[in-house]
């Protein structure tokens, strides 16, 4: 949320909607790349084929490139480029 300028308590209004789906895209992208879990009868996983293209529709529309999608994950120390 922070590469997008966001911050969760905030409230949102309409004319921040560009800044809002490209963070869900963001989140898209790093869902589609956690394998599954599985223990016991508790089983989670994604589809993410479908995360990816998800995500590339929202990029597309606000005329992001395949550089620029990359994400970090800052609030736990982590950085990742994608």
């Amino acid at each position: 949320m922070v590469v997008r300028s966001l911050n969760g308590a905030d409230d949102y209004a309409n004319s921040d909607k560009k800044d809002v789906e490209l963070m869900i895209a963001d989140l898209m992208m790093q869902l589609s790349g956690l394998s599954s879990l599985k223990e016991g009868d508790l089983s989670i996983g994604y589809n993410s084929e479908q995360l990816e293209r998800m995500a590339s529709r929202i990029y597309e529309k606000y005329g992001e490139n395949e550089q620029n999608k990359g994400y970090k994950v800052l609030n736990i120390g982590v950085s990742f480029e994608q």
